[in-house]
């Protein structure tokens, strides 16, 4: 006598809604630090005159400027940091140039992410040596990503201020 086999199927139904609706709320999330991400650009273009974003990791930059009316550092440029910092920062106050120079060194913002210091720091300095010069800027580096080790430095015109 021959017996057939009887098959067995194994069936899985799993319910997705929650997988569903963790997504949808993902996207929701993206979709808002996306807008908000935008209504922060909106702002600081109008608070600051120019950012230099820094990627220390390839020791590249890119300095632009939110407002072409004052070219603090020199046109629009990118290149390689530590080359360019004492082009970038050449027309300011003899007096604070040094200082100035030193903090936003290559060496000593690695030396930041190296040791956690990541809380945003702000340097005030004159631009020029002439005493009819008195055009005093403030700059704010942000340490952006520890991971990718990015840093923007934003600039602002602080004459009245100061």
């Amino acid at each position: 006598m021959h017996r057939e086999r009887d098959n067995y199927y194994i069936i899985q139904i799993q319910d997705a809604t929650k997988e569903h609706d963790s997504q949808h709320l993902l996207i929701t999330q993206a979709s808002s630090i996306k807008s908000r991400e935008s209504q922060l650009n909106q702002i600081t273009s109008k608070i600051y005159d120019a950012e230099i974003s820094i990627n220390l990791i390839n020791n590249t930059y890119d300095l632009k400027y939110f407002n072409t009316s004052n070219l603090y550092f020199g046109n629009q440029k990118r290149g390689k940091y530590d080359e360019d910092l004492p082009e970038i920062f050449k027309d300011i106050n003899d007096s604070d140039k040094k200082v100035i120079l030193d903090e936003l060194s290559l060496d000593k913002l690695n030396e930041h992410f190296e040791k956690f210091e990541l809380d945003s720091k702000s340097f005030r300095y004159r631009l020029g040596n002439e005493v009819k010069n008195n055009t005093w800027l403030e700059s704010t580096v942000f340490f952006l990503s520890k991971k990718d080790k990015t840093i923007s430095i934003l600039t602002k015109n602080v004459t009245e201020n100061a």
